[in-house]
Order: structure tokens, then C-alpha cells, then sequence
């Protein structure tokens, strides 16, 4: 159980156990907390990549843009990726934690609407829930490496050479 009390649904860690394995050809899936304002609030999954697409197999970066850019501007979001890289001039794989903080400012030089206003206070009244409570989905899985980022600011290269420079 996490500080906030917010635990994975069974079917969430009994989908992590199946996906956390080498033969799983999905390579990134996020997570969100079911009805974060309740007593009963639970991860449960959110999105998934896509491995194959007409019989071709989709790359491990390109499955890991797909759900980076599947976010909204103001979603706050935990997911999983495995991120292959080389060292040693071998060729390896891991996975990867990732934290992903909505954004939470007023937008700049433009009036927001009612609906933009009240996203951006729920990503921000829910950025440290999702911080905190991660906990719960990062304890199914070993992770090689964690990185927390604001918006789209992540790629898939940086882990690869982040993860390749790691002892």
C-alpha cells in the first residue's frame, strides 16, 4: 500500500505481471487512478501501445511515442516502458518508471475557458497524488530507471542513453 492509500486493482497487477515478461511485445502502458477523489480509488490501466500494426511489428521507440503523445495537456500520468539500448555492445532491454506532471499554469496571453480552468486546478490538485501513490504500480515490476518530466518533455533516446550509462 502507498502513503496515500491508493493501491493497483487486481487486474492491474495481474495485467503488469503478464506485461513485465520478455515474450510481451507491448512496450509502454500508463497507468491512471480510478475516481481519484474516493475512498476507493485504485490504479487501473489506462493505455496501451500498439506492437503490431498489418502484420508489421512496431518498434519499441515508436510504441513509446504513441503513448507519450496519447496524453492530454493537463493529465497527469504513471506508465511503464521498456526502453532497449546498448552497452557494452550488447543489446539489452529494461524497463523504465515514468511520472508525468500535467500542466498546471494558467496558459499565457490567452483567456481560459471554464472547462480549461477547471482541468488545470484538477491536474494540480492531483499532481502530488499521482507522485506519491506511484509507488503502488512501481512495486510489481523491477525498474532499471525512473524519470519524472513535465508535459511532453521526454524521449525516448535520452532513457536509452540515460539506462546505457547506468553501472
Amino acid at each position: 500500500m502507498s502513503a496515500t492509500g491508493i493501491e493497483c486493482s487486481d487486474e492491474t497487477v495481474a495485467f503488469i505481471k503478464k506485461w513485465r515478461r520478455r515474450d510481451n511485445k507491448v512496450a509502454a502502458v500508463s497507468f491512471k487512478i480510478k475516481d481519484p477523489k474516493s475512498m476507493d480509488a485504485t490504479w487501473v490501466v489506462d493505455t496501451q501501445s500498439t506492437p503490431v500494426v498489418d502484420g508489421k511489428k512496431v518498434s519499441a521507440e515508436d510504441q513509446f511515442n504513441e503513448v507519450r503523445d496519447s496524453f492530454k495537456k493537463y493529465q497527469n500520468r504513471v506508465w511503464l516502458a521498456k526502453v532497449e539500448y546498448e552497452k557494452d555492445g550488447a543489446d539489452l532491454s529494461a524497463i523504465v518508471y515514468l511520472l508525468r506532471r500535467g500542466q498546471a499554469t494558467k496558459p499565457s496571453g490567452a483567456d481560459e475557458t471554464k472547462k480549461q480552468k477547471r482541468l488545470r486546478k484538477m491536474c494540480f490538485s492531483t499532481r502530488m497524488v499521482y507522485a506519491s501513490s506511484g509507488a503502488a504500480i512501481k512495486s510489481n515490476v523491477s525498474t532499471k530507471h525512473s524519470e519524472e518530466y513535465d508535459h511532453y518533455d521526454i524521449e525516448y533516446a535520452d532513457l536509452a542513453t540515460a539506462l546505457a550509462k547506468k553501472i
